[in-house]
């Protein structure tokens, strides 16, 4: 007895079409909790080929109750760790009226960053030291699972277990291709951990483990896909998009003392 308002998808430019251009919109970190998102009302009426969204589609975490004053708008419920619990985050962001105009108005191509699972989550490790591995591995596998069911993903992508293959490659004709690429699931362990965290910080230089040549942010296979499509590609320019800061970030820590932040590229 429900009918869904009439949306628009796009068809990409066949490979070897001359689009005169293409424009594009990209968002990330929408935390619900700290306001409304009125680009998203912008970018619908913007009338662009492709919308990217690059990590922390939704936030898992809830404010605690000290906190809670600063929220606008207060989550549907604690932390999410459990599938229904991920399902009813995803459903909740959906319903916000500029972010249904958006997916309405054009299609979109997602990856996820951390607050899509747990905060500065590497591979199969939380951020938290003491966490049981196999419980971790559980969640993830339902937050995975949510965000397949709610995404506009295609069926290759369907979970399997706590794994997931997001990364792809599309073509825009002979003007662009794109590499939309996962820089959370393979990754290594974030270096020169805390003694009960291994979230991201500010390290000092003195913290060699980062410079590790074994240490991997996209893992071997995507590393591979990612150089292949190089070697390969013949079209007018070669994008990526993904969901950390690529440049090198140097910041202070709470001592003054300069560093790295050890949650990006800067990390690994």
């Amino acid at each position: 007895g429900a009918r869904s308002a009439i949306g628009r998808a796009r068809t990409m430019p066949a490979p070897n079409d001359d689009p005169p251009r293409f424009r594009f919109a990209m968002a990330s970190c929408a935390n619900w909790q700290y306001g409304y998102f009125s680009a998203y009302r912008h970018m619908a009426a913007g009338n662009f080929d492709l919308v990217f969204f690059l990590g922390d589609y939704i936030y898992e975490s809830t404010l605690s109750a000290a906190d809670s004053l600063k929220a606008v708008r207060p989550h549907d419920g604690p932390t999410a760790t459990t599938l229904k619990a991920y399902r009813n985050r995803h459903a909740l962001y959906k319903t916000d009226p500029d972010l249904q105009a958006l997916h309405a108005s054009t299609s979109c191509l997602a990856t996820w960053d951390d607050h899509e699972f747990a905060n500065d989550y590497a591979g199969e490790w939380s951020q938290t030291v003491d966490t049981d591995p196999k419980a971790f591995l559980r969640r993830r596998a339902a937050a995975y699972q949510a965000y397949y069911e709610h995404m506009p993903l295609r069926p290759r992508s369907k979970p399997n277990g706590s794994s997931m293959s997001l990364h792809s490659r599309r073509r825009f004709g002979s003007l662009a291709s794109i590499a939309l690429l996962d820089t959370r699931q393979y990754r290594s362990i974030q270096p020169c951990a805390l003694p009960t965290t291994r979230k991201g910080h500010v390290a000092l230089d003195s913290c060699t483990d980062r410079l590790d040549p074994n240490r991997t942010f996209l893992g071997a296979q995507q590393e591979a896909f990612l150089y292949e499509g190089f070697h390969r590609l013949d079209t007018a320019w070669n994008l990526i998009f993904q969901s950390q800061l690529v440049a090198q970030l140097r910041r202070r820590d709470a001592e003054g003392n300069m560093g790295v932040w050890t949650d990006c590229w800067d990390g690994y």
